[in-house]
């Protein structure tokens, strides 16, 4: 997993994260391997796998130890040609590429809200910049929900780079609407010249302002939860192709037709002749409400008839509902584009997982796990794999764990399962699985996100500090070294064991440069 820094200081970053399987415990552990310090001037994919390279080579790791790679979906990382992907699928051509799914699913939510109108987050951001800058007005907002009853709240600014906020935003404000409204009429009435706070009560008062709001509340909850799932420090490479088809289908049963949600990966979703009619999208239920309640404005002129106001109010809640419907369409192109939904070597990686690994189902072909092609392909090379003797491991497995082995194993998590399937032996004293083993160990260090790589930024930003921001990058990685190895051993200031080695190491020369 590598990922650079963003920030805003001077000097760029690169930092390396590996995964692999700790032979004492046989469990996957993700550890920082080095911070590199770049050039900013040239942070080209050349010199970033030039730093990648060295790296390893100072720990003494051959690079054709790697296997597969997390990171953003930026072209240097991952483009077709002259990328840092290109070069370490030339020098490990068994390596597979794992685009952050995170990061993948923050950029859908983006390309997806850029399809309704600007005014929507326009408004939530002139709301929180009206009263982040005045404790005064904050106070004022506060007497306000109080007198509704209201939860007190603050009103969250949504971010240009981090999408997935968004939907707290959102969340937050349907929560404090009513005291919003009543705290800029107020204002309004108090300072008449305030153009800004009129502006805003002019779009709170606007009924479409408050159903656009309901309608991403639902709708980006999806991948909201989405993203929680795979911010987890668990093993959950098998679930990726199953989340990501679920993720899909939540987000299409809402505006194709029932009949092709079986082969949604395979449809134009901007296809009209592949969509519900316009009036039986789904937009929520708080969105629903907001339009149920709207009504028709009365007429200004005695020659409008009252039929034709209603006509107006039904164009434009159909109006509303297209803007949502290339939403929901635009989502699920991006989806398509993003995630793994027609990669099978990921449905293969389900292989890990309890209880297919003991499922017969599995076993039939109709799920593309008869024999497990793909991952065999990949890797035998690389695993030294008997295929044969792979695929009779994997096919005898659920006749061989039967009884009480079987219920303990489905009891488990992913890694204490492998653990006691490694532990297994037959009449010979030999391992049971040897291949299976071979194979589910380098499947469960395959990293799902990126997650970890932002993990140490993180840390970064915690140890450099407003007064240690002069903190040399040697140091800098010194410490976050040892903060994350700390965290992945479940090792804090209370159980550390000093040690003899220790403190021979504290010593007059600790501090004498190389």
């Amino acid at each position: 997993m590598v990922d650079e820094s963003t920030d805003k200081g001077q000097d760029k970053n690169l930092c390396v994260v590996v995964c692999y399987e700790y032979p004492a415990s046989k469990k996957p552990r993700t550890c920082l391997l080095e911070l590199v310090r770049l050039d900013p001037r040239d942070c080209s994919a050349a010199k970033l796998w030039e730093a990648t390279e060295e790296a390893f080579r100072r720990f003494n790791i051959p690079i054709t130890n790697i296997i597969g790679l997390a990171c953003d979906s930026c072209s240097t990382m991952v483009g077709m040609n002259n990328s840092y992907w290109t070069r370490l699928r030339a020098a490990c051509p068994w390596a597979l590429l794992l685009p952050c799914v995170c990061h993948s699913v923050a950029k859908v939510s983006e390309k997806a809200c850029s399809m309704l109108p600007d005014f929507v987050q326009d408004h939530l951001r002139s709301v929180c910049t009206y009263l982040s800058g005045s404790p005064k007005r904050s106070k004022e907002l506060y007497d306000f929900q109080e007198s509704y009853d209201e939860e007190l709240k603050k009103v969250i600014k949504p971010s240009g780079t981090r999408w997935l906020v968004l939907h707290r935003c959102v969340e937050q404000y349907i929560k404090i609407q009513k005291s919003l409204l009543g705290f800029f009429e107020l204002r309004v009435f108090e300072e008449k010249k305030d153009k800004t706070a009129a502006r805003i009560l002019q779009d709170l008062r606007n009924p479409y302002t408050l159903a656009y709001m309901h309608f991403l509340n639902y709708a980006l909850n999806f991948t909201n939860q989405f993203n929680a799932i795979f911010q987890s420090k668990q093993v959950l490479i098998h679930k990726l192709a199953e989340k990501s088809e679920a993720l899909m289908k939540n987000i299409c049963q809402n505006f194709i037709k029932p009949a092709l949600l079986p082969r949604i990966g395979q449809i134009d979703y901007t296809r009209p002749a592949n969509q519900l009619p316009l009036r039986e999208v789904y937009l929520g239920p708080g969105c629903r409400e907001a339009l149920d309640r709207l009504v028709p404005a009365a007429p200004r002129d005695a020659s409008v008839r009252p039929e034709d106001m209603a006509a107006q109010l039904e164009r434009e809640k159909d109006a509303f509902r297209e803007k949502c419907l290339e939403f929901y369409a635009r989502a699920a192109q991006e989806m398509k584009e993003r995630l793994p939904l027609n990669e099978l070597i990921f449905k293969e990686m389900a292989i890990i997982d309890p209880e297919v690994l003991l499922s017969q189902a599995a076993r039939t072909g109709s799920d593309e796990l008869s024999d497990l092609p793909l991952l065999t392909a990949r890797f035998e090379e690389k695993l030294q794999l008997d295929k044969n003797a792979l695929a009779t491991e994997w096919r005898n497995f659920p006749n061989e764990v039967n009884g009480r082995l079987r219920e303990k194993l489905l009891a488990m998590s992913v890694e204490d399962a492998w653990v006691e399937i490694g532990s297994l032996k037959n009449g010979l004293d030999e391992p049971m699985f040897p291949q299976l083993c071979k194979l589910a160990s380098l499947v469960k260090i395959l990293p799902h996100s990126n997650a970890d790589s932002e993990r140490v930024f993180s840390v970064v930003t915690d140890v450099r500090t407003k007064k240690r921001n002069r903190l040399g990058t040697d140091s800098l990685n010194a410490v976050c070294v040892s903060r994350i190895s700390f965290r992945s051993k479940g090792i804090d200031c209370t159980s550390f064991q000093v040690t003899k080695e220790h403190l021979q190491r504290h010593n007059k020369d600790m501090y004498v440069r190389k």
